[in-house]
């Protein structure tokens, strides 16, 4: 019982810290035993023993509803197997082919408002700079061939 309510506290800051940022969203909260299966889809999933949730460090990233959809995550799962992006949905490539991304992710989804959709996501400034510029690279023809690949 002593680490359940371990776990408990743990979570409750986690949410305090989350609900922060989100402004008012809702959580639904599902406690996994280790070894147990969960069949079904949670648009913010917390993980404990498969150690997503790390409540310490502020890496907790709340996915936009357009972006949390089953579609988005299924691309989602894709470019975090190339590494182009971390578990925490934050990107591991360069600001330029971050456009890249952002821009065909956002096309796939048909989502309109793109740039402010990753800008907030993300935590920048002026990707449709970015990406401008990233049309302007020679890296960015052999990423472009290779996104397209993995996204369809």
């Amino acid at each position: 019982m002593k680490k359940l309510n371990k776990i408990v506290n743990k979570l409750s800051k986690a949410i305090r810290k989350l609900d922060k940022k989100s402004r008012g969203n809702n959580y639904k909260l599902v406690y996994v035993e280790k070894g147990a299966q969960h069949v079904g889809s949670i648009g913010t999933q917390i993980i404990i023993n498969g150690e997503i949730f790390k409540p310490d460090d502020d890496q907790a990233s709340i996915l936009p509803e357009c972006l949390a959809n089953d579609e988005a995550m299924e691309l989602w799962k894709k470019v975090i197997a190339e590494g182009w992006v971390k578990n925490d949905y934050q990107p591991n490539i360069s600001r330029t082919l971050s456009a890249l991304l952002a821009y065909h992710m956002a096309a796939k989804l048909e989502i309109n408002n793109k740039w402010k959709v990753f800008e907030q996501l993300w935590q920048r400034n002026d990707m449709h700079g970015d990406y401008n510029k990233a049309l302007a690279q020679r890296q960015s023809r052999s990423f472009l061939d290779k996104l397209r690949e993995v996204l369809g």
